[in-house]
């Protein structure tokens, strides 16, 4: 019985430990890509349900930018592109929401935003260049960026299914659109 008390006290340890690690790992990440520069570069290519009535979201002074690669499946990534539409209603007209998509099918995707109603024009990184080119080897929690009118990182960090964490980037969007009026 003492034996058995003692492993499960050292699995505690154990598991508690690489917790912290992980969150120190991640600390780690998002001190080093705040402020960082983030490029958009003339490879993504634009998709949305109607191309033709599309607006590039790149223009925004103040950009959302999820970028979704092989990490999600297909299909979560598609039901990601959903939840984004329905938390973006929170935010101010100012923001545009700039998912960069790798590798999903593209005509699976066209389709699906079509059939799904998603209003927003989506990058679709066929080479996957944005990854490389802004060095986003994070994990997937830190894929999710608030964007200055610098395209500079001022949030990172996954907002979704966290509404402490969505007001943040809510308030913080707002400030930067205020901000970006006074001048």
């Amino acid at each position: 019985m003492k034996q058995i008390l003692c492993f499960f006290i050292g699995l505690s340890i154990l598991v508690a430990s690489g917790c912290s690690r992980i969150e120190n790992d991640r600390a780690r990440e998002v001190k080093k890509l705040i402020g960082r520069k983030i490029v958009f570069d003339s490879n993504l290519e634009p998709i949305a349900c109607n191309i033709a009535d599309a607006q590039s979201p790149l223009g925004a002074k103040v950009k959302l930018v999820a970028y979704i690669d092989e990490m999600a499946c297909t299909n979560c990534a598609l039901k990601i592109l959903v939840d984004w539409q329905e938390s973006m209603v929170d935010m101010d007209r100012g923001v545009e929401f700039v998912p960069v998509i790798y590798p999903v099918d593209k005509a699976k995707l066209q389709d699906f935003l079509c059939a799904n109603g998603v209003s927003y024009e989506l990058m679709y990184d066929a080479k996957n260049r944005f990854k490389k080119q802004n060095r986003l080897d994070v994990s997937y929690l830190n894929r999710t960026f608030l964007l200055d009118k610098n395209n500079r990182i001022v949030l990172v960090g996954e907002p979704l299914g966290n509404p402490t964490f969505w007001k943040l980037y809510v308030d913080t969007a707002n400030k930067l659109i205020a901000e970006s009026s006074d001048n």
